[in-house]
């Protein structure tokens, strides 16, 4: 993907600088902010496996609409 962005025409005069690091091991603490409740939440049932969504009827017309 790295080397895409430096070939492709569109981006190729846009990227100042690439660096490409090894792998870390995580490191765990505590936020000095919290989460945003909304967030929070989306995190918490993504950890479950089992995310909620919140669906908008339409207000389109057209077929298989109503």
């Amino acid at each position: 993907m790295l080397r895409l962005l430096g070939t492709n025409p569109v981006y190729r005069n846009r990227v100042a600088h690439m660096e490409v690091s090894g792998p870390q091991d995580a490191r765990y603490g505590e936020l000095r902010t919290p989460l945003s409740p909304s967030l929070a939440m989306y995190l918490d049932q993504k950890k479950s496996g089992y995310i909620l969504t919140s669906a908008m009827p339409s207000t389109a017309s057209g077929p298989g609409r109503m």
